[in-house]
């Protein structure tokens, strides 16, 4: 797991979906303004693209701790998000669980430890 941080960091985009199972889902926290679902390699890609090009300037995850159990990695650390927009900074814990399948990413679902800050750094207000 660590090579996929590693790769996502270094923007090598190509590499780390290559990663990616055929059955690939990404689930976002619904009350962020891309949350949801994202399904398959064209999702993912969609959702780095409106990602990058919509509401966040920059995004690290200085991961921590990584724990592996059987099919799953759990990632732990900090994660700091900077706003496109607004240029508000949030810092918060995370943790990614990561679901593997025959050496490739399954699943992976971020969970934000402050959504309200993530959406306040965002400039996002849901109606």
């Amino acid at each position: 797991m660590r090579h996929a941080y590693d790769l996502f960091a270094q923007s090598r985009l190509a590499e780390f979906i290559a990663m990616l199972d055929d059955d690939f889902a990404i689930h976002e926290v619904a009350s962020l303004p891309y949350g949801g679902v994202h399904r398959g390699r064209a999702g993912f890609e969609a959702l780095m693209a409106e990602i990058s090009t919509r509401w966040w300037k920059s995004i690290t995850f200085d991961v921590e701790t990584i724990a592996p159990e059987g099919d799953r990695v759990i990632a732990y650390g900090t994660m700091t998000l900077t706003g496109l927009t607004t240029g508000i900074t949030a810092q918060m814990p995370a943790a990614e669980l990561w679901t593997l399948k025959a050496g490739r990413v399954r699943e992976l679902r971020i969970l934000y430890g402050d959504v309200a800050l993530a959406n306040e750094a965002m400039g996002y207000r849901k109606v």
